[in-house]
């Protein structure tokens, strides 16, 4: 699941997630819009965050798609 379908069906907002993962609610925002790639330890904190429900591979697939 990416960034932004897990924000949705939590329900949480951006300033709620970026919350969650300790950065500013614009930086999720071009997260979730491909805007701008997360480095390895932000996608880190994705996935713990999450409890693993955000994968590696669903941040990426939406950076090369």
């Amino acid at each position: 699941m990416n960034i932004k379908a897990y924000r949705k069906k939590r329900g949480l907002t951006l300033m709620e997630m970026g919350d969650l993962v300790g950065i500013d609610k614009s930086t999720v925002h071009r997260h979730e819009n491909g805007v701008r790639v997360p480095d390895l330890q932000m996608i880190q904190r994705y996935v713990e965050a999450s409890k693993g429900r955000i994968r590696v591979q669903d941040i990426y697939k939406d950076f090369t798609a």
